[in-house]
């Protein structure tokens, strides 16, 4: 591969920052030439290879957060930003320094350039600079990821040669269509361009863990799990996975399996949502005991949330405790007048007080909104606990 690197601008750069480690990074899409469709999957490309080349030794606002920050400010996710506009999202994330870059020329031979702007200062680096051929692309991003290590100060952490080893290994091909998803127009056609990307590559976590989530987001529990099983890497990553494996293995009646997957879980962050999928799959294994402990650390963190404590009061009626039951529900019922299910378990509860008149206006209205009470009724009491399919944002370490 040729190349063309102005390592007089790292010299100077790194005698700048000295050893000092920026709290995180943003990778800005490239800019490329308009007209160039067959390339246009670079911009995004580079940047999503630099910031996760760079992941392991600084942080990094990954694409998804990027992409939320910029909704925040009311601006469109997809269209080009101002200067001023990515300041603005930096910033917010909050990051120390923001990258953005260009990309010009042909498969034979394409020119990628990066500039970095210390958000302390507002001033930009000179250009760092990578030529070669398409083939090449994974060479290239590995050098300007190394170039941006190296100008935090973080470089020394790492020799070169080791870093090489984080040269992207999934194929030019199957990269562009993992990437291409991120635009798909319809969730059809972006899982149609992540099982080619996959079928392209026989390790690619990151294009699987977004097939597994969008299995899971539409309940295919079986494809979301063949589809997680092979997914490894940062924490973020494994920490999703694991959630979404131990949440279909309780739907599965896989109980022990679930907890298996949740418990590595709690590990790396206390969580509600996989403390109460966690209480779940302990209550209907049969352990009461670990089911209340678990649900009511999921309590303490997240007291308002209706369906914690939904399953926290069913926890107490299986026990015996039905006054405390009792107390549970009409709380959160009253906080939560719009969850069936706590209707459904007041007028349960009411019902087995002797209170038909009360027992039979909640079960009316667990009915109106959705609740199928008869059917409910017939279950064991253990399969009225529900579980959260969605994993609060998670704040631990990359």
């Amino acid at each position: 591969m040729t190349r063309l690197l102005t390592w007089a601008f790292v010299l100077l750069a790194l005698t700048a920052v000295g050893t000092a480690a920026p709290a995180k990074v943003i990778v800005y899409r490239l800019e490329g030439p308009s007209g160039s469709d067959s390339l246009e999957w670079l911009g995004e490309g580079i940047a999503e290879s630099i910031s996760k080349q760079v992941n392991e030794d600084i942080g990094t606002v990954n694409r998804e957060e990027r992409l939320r920050l910029v909704e925040s400010l009311d601006l469109p996710p997809g269209a080009k930003l101002s200067h001023g506009s990515m300041i603005k999202v930096a910033r917010r994330a909050p990051a120390d320094l923001l990258i953005v870059g260009s990309y010009q020329g042909s498969e034979k031979n394409l020119r990628i350039a990066i500039r970095i702007l210390d958000l302390k200062t507002l001033k930009f680096s000179g250009e760092i600079v990578a030529n070669g051929p398409l083939s090449a692309l994974p060479q290239m991003e590995n050098e300007l990821a190394w170039l941006v290590l190296s100008y935090t100060g973080q470089g020394k952490n790492v020799s070169r040669q080791r870093f090489q080893e984080r040269r992207r290994k999934v194929a030019n091909q199957a990269y562009r269509y993992y990437i291409e998803s991120f635009g798909a127009a319809s969730e059809a056609e972006q899982q149609r361009l992540l099982l080619k990307a996959v079928q392209g590559s026989q390790v690619f976590p990151e294009a699987h863990l977004l097939l597994g989530r969008s299995y899971f987001q539409r309940g295919d529990c079986g494809n979301s799990i063949r589809h997680l099983l092979p997914v490894r890497g940062e924490k973020k990553m494994l920490v999703e996975a694991g959630f979404m494996l131990g949440t279909c293995s309780v739907q599965q009646d896989k109980h022990l399996e679930a907890i298996q997957y949740f418990w590595p879980l709690l590990q790396s962050a206390r969580s509600y949502s996989v403390l109460n999928n966690l209480g779940v799959a302990y209550l209907r294994k049969g352990d009461t005991a670990l089911a209340s402990n678990t649900l009511e650390e999921a309590a303490g963190l997240a007291p308002e949330n209706a369906t914690v404590r939904l399953n926290a009061a069913i926890v107490r009626h299986i026990q015996g405790n039905r006054a405390a039951a009792m107390n549970l529900v009409q709380e959160a019922a009253q906080s939560h007048p719009e969850s069936g299910m706590l209707q459904f378990m007041l007028g349960f509860l009411l019902k087995r007080e002797g209170k038909a008149d009360s027992a039979a206006a909640a079960s009316a209205k667990a009915s109106n909104l959705g609740v199928d009470v008869d059917t409910l009724l017939q279950q064991d009491p253990t399969r009225w606990s529900r579980l959260i399919f969605v994993m609060e944002e998670f704040g631990g370490e990359n």
